[in-house]
């Protein structure tokens, strides 16, 4: 990475780092998501993901 200008600004998502500095890097855990707002605050916030049990096990509510 390269320092930039005060007038240029950017936020690079990347599934491996690009440089050996461990401060430029977020990790992004499983079950997370990544956001980053119009001012470039990069945020990881924690996701509720629903478990299923077997590949194609029905959703509540669903047919049979």
């Amino acid at each position: 990475m390269i320092e930039a200008h005060a007038d240029e600004q950017a936020v690079v998502i990347a599934s491996e780092r690009l440089t050996e500095n461990k401060n430029d890097w977020v990790r992004v855990a499983p079950n997370h998501v990544l956001t980053v707002t119009p001012e470039l605050e990069v945020r990881v916030e924690l996701i509720e993901v629903e478990r299923r049990v077997g590949r194609y096990a029905p959703t509540e509510g669903a047919m049979k």
